[in-house]
């Protein structure tokens, strides 16, 4: 069964600001996530304050994401030395990006599904 992607807006925001200049970058990017999606168990699972997130290199960068009952949430994108750090506080703040909440409640997803599933990160 193949996963649907979300990607929240800080992840196609920072997507877009690292394939700008890249098409290379942007494709490598797309196989990436499609493997994803099909797959999510590719990606080494995390711990600590990530626990419950995953996550995939395209050398020189790591894609950070979630499972979320049918769908993969794209939390954050960037490089090796950066991601880890900004994602839980990223991914935090899922729980107040317009666009995600409206995606989700087309699917009928309650806010309050995203609220569960944000605190479980780290947990």
């Amino acid at each position: 069964m193949a996963f649907r992607p979300l990607l929240p807006s800080h992840f196609h925001k920072q997507f877009k600001k690292l394939t700008k200049k890249d098409a290379a970058l942007e494709q490598r990017f797309g196989k990436k996530i499609k493997a994803i999606c099909e797959n999510p168990e590719i990606g080494e699972p995390k711990s600590h304050n990530l626990k419950g997130l995953r996550g995939d290199h395209v050398d020189p960068f790591v894609i950070i994401y979630g499972v979320f009952g049918d769908f993969i949430v794209f939390v954050h994108v960037d490089h090796h030395d950066k991601a880890y750090a900004a994602a839980y506080e990223i991914a935090k703040a899922l729980t107040e990006d317009e666009g995600l909440l409206a995606t989700l409640a087309k699917v009928g997803v309650t806010s309050e599904e995203l609220v569960a599933f944000v605190k479980s990160i780290g947990k």
